[in-house]
């Protein structure tokens, strides 16, 4: 049986349509939204610098290139220097780039900044930092092996031969392998220091040193005295042997030697007189 309620129209009945939503602004494309405006912003402060040489603003621009900073030391940390120490010296270097920072013949700031804090660096470690001082061109070609070095290991995840390396700077191989002797006298190593393949657990320095034996002091006075018992006479040798080396009393010797103990005791004491004198000539 069929209603006979009249139906509504659909299109009578009110539809409530959701808001429209915000379209969603991907997290890499913000940041590279946030970074170009950085950018940007740093661009007027360098503008500003470059006409007003405010300090406020040259404190500006070396925070925000403490970064570049940081990613150009860290290709020289593993080489003897505390990372903190490269920091200083990369920022040395950009604060004599923002000084001398001209417009007109770089066409950017980083264009000219990178060289510069490298340079640097690389200054610090050829003047600064040899523990023995060495030839200059020895010292530099070693730096630029080094360099070579980790730039051939990062292509082919293999350590470079000498003559590779010769051959990659254009040097030749006992001229490279002056540079990589040299390379030796850049740091010392205090005697604290450990070595080895793994050097949490490895041996260190100090433990190799050797030290003063005292036997070969004892050696010496043994020969000396050696030399003074053949001195004295069969029996007052035998019986300073036998009182000092097979420790034996007065009592015992006067019955071996068939003596009163007194005797004893006058005869040993003659005997240590006569000890006394040949050593004193030996040893003078």
């Amino acid at each position: 049986m069929k209603s006979s309620l009249p139906r509504t129209p659909s299109s009578s009945v009110p539809v409530r349509s959701a808001p429209p939503r915000a379209p969603r602004v991907p997290r890499a494309a913000a940041n590279d939204a946030d970074t170009l405006a950085e950018r940007a912003e740093a661009e007027k402060w360098l503008t500003a610098f470059v006409t007003t040489r405010d300090e406020a603003l040259r404190e500006r621009l070396i925070l925000h290139h403490a970064p570049l900073v940081r990613y150009l030391a860290v290709r020289f940390a593993n080489r003897g220097v505390p990372l903190e120490d490269l920091l200083q010296v990369g920022t040395i270097g950009l604060i004599r780039a923002l000084d001398r920072y001209d417009p007109t013949h770089a066409a950017k700031f980083i264009t000219y900044a990178v060289p510069t804090i490298t340079g640097e660096i690389k200054r610090y470690f050829r003047d600064h930092n040899w523990h023995v001082k060495a030839p200059r061109r020895l010292r530099e070609l070693n730096l630029s092996l080094m360099a070579v070095r980790d730039e051939i290991q990062r292509e082919t995840g293999n350590l470079p031969s000498v003559a590779e390396l010769a051959d990659r700077v254009g040097v030749g191989e006992e001229q490279a392998l002056a540079a990589m002797e040299v390379g030796t006298a850049y740091c010392a190593e205090t005697l604290q220091s450990a070595f080895g393949v793994d050097a949490t657990g490895a041996e260190r320095w100090s433990e190799r040193l050797g030290e003063t034996d005292g036997d070969f002091e004892a050696v010496e006075m043994r020969q000396a005295i050696e030399h003074a018992l053949d001195c004295l006479n069969p029996r007052l040798r035998r019986l300073v042997e036998l009182r000092y080396f097979d420790d034996q009393s007065q009592s015992d010797v006067a019955r071996l030697f068939g003596i009163s103990q007194m005797q004893v005791s006058r005869l040993e004491r003659q005997a240590l007189e006569q000890l006394r004198g040949n050593l004193r000539s030996v040893v003078d």
